[in-house]
């Protein structure tokens, strides 16, 4: 362990010790075995500055490579788990935030420094993020529901009633609320994380909650009981206001120039928009090519919602102009490619500008393709591993 590493240690446990406060920890990871095989990219991200771009595998491993000369600056190892990936608004540190077994049982979310490729804290049970990074709540079965200050590593407030989030959970983006959802109830709750008080439950569903979403304004939420439809809450007066249909469950929201929320979903063959807050569908643009959603795996709207990424099987990713219905480009998977496509699937993401678009194939390589020419820009490796025979 490094020198500095040591200091941090001590100086938290003395924290710890003198004042009793919970103080997120440092902890030492065992590297995955070099002998089997790299499991399949199950998460990618762009920084916020687009300096770099980072990768994890279910085995634990995480990769950080630099976007423009694809130098690979350093490597993590974590859980044996697949993480999910968020680069801090400054792109100076990295959450990697692992969800653990369906309890909760060995969760955790841990803060890496990207300079330095060592790990900041990390924090004991399943981790919900706020918007702005600056608030983490931690949930499970090894340890109290707790609010955390993601700077100091340091306790807000403990929650009085147990939230146990277990599928999903969401703070609003003045980081007052928390609306989670907990396997296997058909109805997600309202919560005061300013109290830690639950404010309300909603009326159970017909089918599971598999995504919750605030609006801006905080006083809005949408719920998504698939495979029922997409209901738009009001959270001053508790009220269900609308229920979107069920080719609202592939969409995104994005804010529209006149400030209001939009959903934009991709459903038989064409791209609909809508106006969430009057419920009113305002755009449905036909494809020039309809695609079966059944050969659709996975879709994403650009940062700036005018492109709609399709994930198709076979390791295919294209690119929709929103607007026209009209293909942009096609990117496909290496022609000498060893990955079995009826078992896994391409990873995405965008660039913050739009300009990029980062496509994980299995546990082969990451391919940077320029969204405007459909030009491979350049590949980042991950390393070889022996098949262990």
């Amino acid at each position: 362990m490094k020198k500095a590493n040591v200091y941090q240690t001590l100086i938290l446990l003395f924290v710890l010790v003198i004042t009793g406060i919970p103080v997120a920890a440092l902890q030492t990871y065992t590297p995955p075995d070099p002998t089997r095989p790299l499991d399949p990219v199950c998460d990618l991200a762009f920084s916020p500055d687009g300096r770099m771009i980072v990768a994890a595998s279910g085995d634990g491993y995480l990769a950080l490579w630099e976007t423009d000369t694809g130098a690979l600056l350093h490597e993590f190892y974590n859980k044996d788990n697949c993480p999910s990936l968020i680069f801090s608004n400054d792109s100076e540190t990295l959450f990697t935030l692992y969800p653990g077994a369906i309890g909760g049982e060995y969760a955790e979310t841990v803060l890496w420094d990207v300079q330095t490729g060592t790990e900041i804290r990390h924090f004991t049970g399943r981790g919900i993020l706020s918007d702005d990074h600056q608030v983490l709540l931690t949930t499970g079965p090894d340890a109290p529901d707790r609010l955390w200050n993601v700077a100091t590593g340091q306790v807000i407030r403990s929650f009085n009633s147990s939230v146990h989030i277990q599928v999903g959970g969401v703070i609003s983006s003045d980081n007052s609320r928390l609306l989670s959802s907990n396997w296997p109830q058909r109805f997600p709750e309202l919560w005061d994380i300013t109290t830690g008080e639950q404010e309300f439950a909603f009326p159970e569903g017909e089918g599971w909650i598999s995504w919750l979403q605030f609006l801006p304004d905080s006083q809005h939420a949408l719920v998504l009981y698939a495979p029922d439809g997409l209901a738009l809450w009001n959270l001053e007066t508790l009220t269900q206001q609308y229920v979107f249909p069920n080719s609202a469950i592939s969409a995104s929201l994005r804010q529209a120039e006149s400030g209001n929320p939009l959903l934009i979903g991709y459903h038989d063959g064409s791209f609909l928009t809508w106006d969430v807050l009057s419920g009113e569908l305002t755009q449905q643009i036909r494809l020039t090519s309809p695609i079966s959603d059944e050969d659709i795996i996975g879709s994403q709207l650009s940062n700036n919602g005018r492109v709609f990424l399709i994930e198709l099987k076979r390791g295919i990713v294209q690119l929709w102009d929103v607007e026209t219905g009209t293909l942009r480009q096609q990117f496909n998977p290496p022609a000498n490619s060893s990955v079995d496509w009826s078992e896994t699937r391409t990873q995405t993401a965008f660039s913050a500008d739009d300009q990029y678009v980062l496509v994980g194939y299995s546990n082969e390589a990451l391919h940077l393709w320029d969204a405007e020419t459909g030009m491979e820009v350049r590949s980042y490796l991950l390393p070889p591993r022996s098949s262990g025979d």
